[in-house]
């Protein structure tokens, strides 16, 4: 069941707007289908799918269809990792690397800089 965004403290102009891309990427030919949900507060305040599911066939995105994702979890998971790190969760641990040197590299997925993790004293 799908909340309104008031419910859950959510902008509902702003959820409008994602809609609207959502529908304009499948109208442009960006995607040929895709699926959308967008949960606040473990509540939903968005769930969309649409367009086609198999180019072969024509069969049409339904809300059962499934998509493989190959690497686009990274992206996810680097952005929960950074925000665990804005809230200090991992704040002066880089617990599992081998090297300190390792740990203050940038390009490090799960460790931020040095200079960016707050220090616990």
């Amino acid at each position: 069941m799908v909340v309104t965004a008031d419910s859950v403290k959510m902008d509902s102009r702003a959820l409008a707007t994602v809609e609207k891309l959502f529908w304009r990427q499948i109208e442009d030919g960006l995607h040929p289908g895709a699926a959308l949900a967008v949960y606040r507060y473990g509540n939903s305040v968005l769930d969309l799918y649409g367009g086609i599911a198999d180019t072969d066939t024509g069969r049409p995105v339904t809300q059962d269809t499934l998509f493989v994702l190959y690497s686009s979890t990274k992206a996810i998971t680097a952005s929960c990792i950074a925000l665990l790190l804005l809230i200090h969760v991992f704040a002066g641990s880089c617990a599992g690397i081998s090297s300190a040197a390792a740990c203050r590299s940038s390009t490090m997925i799960g460790c931020a800089p040095a200079s960016l993790v707050p220090r616990r004293d």
